[in-house]
Formats: C-alpha cells, sequence, structure tokens
C-alpha cells in the first residue's frame, strides 16, 4: 500500500476495526463528512463551525459499517481488510450507470435491511445511498472523491437543506462569530446548528427568540420534541438554518424591493403604507396599543412594524434606529415570512400559486406569523388547502378572514384586493363577489379617511385596479 493512503479506525458496536483511505476520498455519515486529506490525516467539517478539524476515528452503526465495506470492496486492494480508493469510487459509479450498485450494496446487509434511492452527482464524482430496516433505522450515506468544497457543497445538496439558490456559494465569517454561506450577493444563509439548553426556564419560544427563528420552524425542524413545557437542561434542540439580509445591503424602499423579491406595490401600499404609519418608518420605539394581558400598552414596535430583537438586543422605550437600519429590518422581516410560508405550505404548491396570491399568504405571516393563525384561526390551513386544489379565487379571498382586531379588517380589506392582482379578469370578478358581504360588514367599523380609503380602493377594484390604495401625497412621503 502506497503512502497515498491514510490508515483510520471504524468503530462500530464496541469493536474497531483497521481501514485504510485513498487521499481525496471522502463521505458521510451520521450527517459528519470525513475527508483523507492530502496532508495525510482524517479530516471532519464541523456544519457548526463551518470549518475542518482532525478526526482520530470514525463512529458508524453496524449497517453502516456493512455499506462502507460494500463501495470498499469494489476493487480488492491486496493485503487489506477495508481500503476505500478512488478507484472503488469509479466502479461504484460506473455501477450505477449500469443499474448494478444497488444490489451490489445490498449483497453486504445483514437481513432485514436495504439499500434504496441511490442518486450519482457526477459534477462532485460522488454518489449515494439509503440504507434501511424499515422499522426506524435508516442512514443516507453519500461517496465521493474531489476538493474539500466539492465535499461539502456535496453533501448540503444532496440533503437539501437549503431551499433556493440550487448552489451554495462562498463562505463568509461574521463578527458575531457566526459563519454563512453567501447565497445572494445581498442575503446569507446560516447552517442548521445545534442548541443546547442551559437554563431551567427555557422553553420553545424562548429558544427561538434567543436564536432568531420562528416558533413554527423550531418546531417543524425538532418533531420529536415537546415544546409546551421548560425543557431539561442539557436537551439538545436543532435550529434551522436561516436567510439574512447582509448589513448595510438595504437602505431604500428600492433596495427591498430588490432583495426580496416581492411586488413593489405591495410593499408600498401594505408594508410601508400600512405598517408604517404615516407612510415612513418609525425611528424611535412605541407602543402599537394592540394590547393584551401581559403588554397592556400594546407591543413596542419600531421601523415598519418591527418587534423582535435587533441586533441580538430586545426592543425598549429608548430603542432607536436609522432610516437605512428600519428598511433593511423590513427586508429581513419580508424574508423571514417568506421562508415560512414557502416551508408551511409547500414549495410546490405555493410556487404554482400566482404571485400575487403568494404575497397575500406572505404578508399574513408577516403580521401575524404561522403559529397563531393556525392556532386560533385555521386560515394558514385554509389557504394551504385553496393551494392543493389550485383554488385560487379561494385562496384570494380567504386572505381576508379577520383576526378579531379593528384595525387588521381594514387591512384584510387591502390584502385580498392586492392578492386577486394576478388573477383573470373573470376570476377576479367572482373573487370580488365572494368578497362583498364581508367588506360592507368591514366597512361599518370605519369613518373619515379610514371609511374613504377603503371606499376607493373597493372602486378601484372593481374596475380592475388592485393596488395603489392611497393618495399621491401619502406615497411620495416614503420614496
Amino acid at each position: 500500500m502506497t503512502s497515498n493512503y491514510i490508515s483510520v479506525n471504524l468503530l462500530a458496536r464496541g469493536k474497531v476495526y483497521d481501514a485504510k483511505i485513498e487521499q481525496g476520498c471522502s463521505f458521510e455519515n451520521n450527517g459528519s463528512i470525513y475527508r483523507a486529506d492530502e496532508s495525510g490525516k482524517l479530516k471532519i467539517y464541523e456544519k457548526i463551525k463551518g470549518e475542518w478539524r482532525t478526526a482520530d476515528k470514525i463512529r458508524m452503526t453496524n449497517y453502516q459499517l456493512r455499506t462502507f465495506k460494500a463501495v470498499a470492496n469494489g476493487v480488492s486492494e491486496e493485503g487489506d481488510n477495508i481500503v476505500l480508493s478512488k478507484a472503488d469510487l469509479k466502479k461504484a459509479i460506473k455501477n450505477y450507470k449500469k443499474g448494478g450498485f444497488i444490489k451490489a450494496v445490498s449483497e453486504f446487509l445483514q437481513p432485514g435491511y436495504k439499500a434504496d434511492k441511490a442518486k450519482l452527482y457526477s459534477k462532485y464524482n460522488t454518489i449515494s445511498t439509503h440504507v434501511t430496516n424499515g422499522h426506524g433505522s435508516e442512514s443516507n450515506m453519500l461517496f465521493g472523491f474531489g476538493s474539500k468544497t466539492s465535499a461539502v457543497e456535496m453533501s448540503q445538496i444532496a440533503n437539501k437543506t437549503v431551499i433556493k439558490p440550487e448552489q451554495l456559494g462562498k463562505i463568509r465569517k461574521t463578527t458575531d462569530g457566526g459563519v454563512y454561506w453567501v447565497s445572494h450577493k445581498d442575503i446569507l444563509y446560516r447552517m442548521p446548528r445545534q442548541f443546547t439548553v442551559s437554563e431551567n426556564s427555557q422553553n420553545g419560544i424562548s429558544i427561538a427568540n434567543k436564536c432568531a427563528v420562528s416558533y413554527f420552524r423550531l418546531k417543524q425542524t425538532n418533531p420529536t420534541i415537546d415544546f409546551s413545557e421548560n425543557l431539561p437542561v442539557g436537551s439538545k434542540v436543532k435550529i434551522p438554518g436561516k436567510y439574512f439580509v447582509k448589513s448595510g445591503a438595504v437602505n431604500s424602499f428600492e433596495d427591498v424591493v430588490k432583495v426580496t423579491g416581492l411586488d413593489k406595490h405591495y410593499i408600498k401600499d401594505i408594508l410601508i403604507g400600512i405598517e408604517g404609519r404615516h407612510s415612513k418608518p418609525d425611528l424611535r420605539a412605541y407602543f402599537d396599543g394592540v394590547a393584551d394581558e401581559k403588554h397592556p400598552k400594546g407591543y413596542l414596535t419600531i421601523g415598519f412594524g418591527h418587534t423582535s430583537k435587533i441586533n441580538g438586543k430586545v426592543l425598549s422605550e429608548n430603542t432607536k434606529i436609522t432610516k437605512s437600519q428600519a428598511y433593511e429590518l423590513l427586508a429581513q422581516d419580508i424574508l423571514d415570512a417568506k421562508i415560512d410560508a414557502i416551508v408551511y405550505m409547500g414549495k410546490e404548491n405555493f410556487e404554482n400559486a400566482p404571485k400575487s396570491v403568494q404575497t397575500g399568504i406572505i404578508d399574513i405571516v408577516f403580521n401575524k406569523g404561522v403559529e397563531p393563525f393556525d392556532r386560533n384561526f385555521s386560515l394558514t390551513s385554509l389557504l394551504k388547502s385553496d393551494l392543493e386544489r389550485k383554488d385560487y379565487v379561494s385562496a384570494a379571498v380567504d386572505t381576508i378572514l379577520g383576526t378579531g382586531c379593528k384595525g387588521l379588517k381594514k387591512r384584510n380589506i387591502y390584502r385580498a384586493i392586492m392578492s386577486m392582482s394576478d388573477l383573470s379578469a373573470e376570476d377576479k370578478k367572482s373573487a370580488l363577489v365572494k368578497m362583498k358581504p364581508i367588506y360592507e360588514e368591514t366597512i361599518k367599523l370605519y369613518d373619515g379617511a379610514d371609511k374613504r380609503f377603503l371606499q376607493r380602493a373597493w372602486r378601484n377594484a372593481l374596475n380592475g385596479k388592485t393596488h395603489g390604495f392611497f393618495t399621491l401625497r401619502m406615497a411620495k412621503a416614503f420614496i
């Protein structure tokens, strides 16, 4: 055996197996990426930190070891028991193209286990297989040879940890110690990571707030954890990946439109016209007046309806921001709502819907989040059913369903009108007929300018115009 191989220990069921791996070969096992480095050392990629470190052994289950042996046995290296080489991987890829890879792996597995769902990633010289016993024991294993970068990229693409774009970009380390993938010139993607509960009072909501992710996404990422009670100290929680707007990338209305990809009329009419009091951002925190038992003055709000932390700090009555920060927070809040909407509705259901219907759903999530509507009003569940049936007239109308708050009933009318923008003329008429009884009840709640603006929006909708809800003077106030 030449010096191009490194010796490693494989640990399975309490036993140690000697193995050799040719330099340049890599594989993923139990979510970790291992690589026989050109330096002559075994390296493991830590996804949380986004960096490689030296490892001294590889832990496996028995069936994962058998899968490893199946691939390593492709070409016989005389005098050695378990040897993974580039020649083995080339043969596995060749077998895959001939339809024999799954059979070759299955012959090494113990009774009750099977290999399936094999996939070849030619660009990365990588092949993957899924192994299961059909009763809860399962694993995805990837084998390949190439650069360190391709090993990590391949793992992320194969495991679908990124919704968009298809390919990952460069790694960027930030001053807060975080490691991000640059997936858009103005957007960063933070990899999923692990959180360890360190206090007795930590529950799902407090963890979500601390890690700047939605409670819905946290629950969806950890389906086996009961977040209704405080978690025991030492509990491990997986924090979902998240997109971040790069600091300094958004400074204006035009930047928000560009980075988020949302319709400019929606951002202008709803998020700036309604969320921003007087159609401009509030640069100092204020109480929004939506009171409850815990918040008798309402919720502290800043910018364009932003209520959560800023740079890790909870809002206070003394919190101040700049106008550029207000637009950056708006873009971030839209981005968060958009990802939650896609995950909840299902990527295909969401993307098949007209763009204006997508935007209406994003606005609901922006305003109240997935979790509150789903728990109290079943609105997102209803909309999901509409999208699954491709009933986009009902979907546009169903965005009008109320939240019980007088102020939001007005917003619901504007949202529903805007949601039908991309429907056909015939479908718009059908939607307006369905909306009319709700509109007539809502208009009774208002007087003065609020009533006039609603009436104007309704008249314009009947004539086919589904945006531009406010006066020209109001529109000029924030541009």
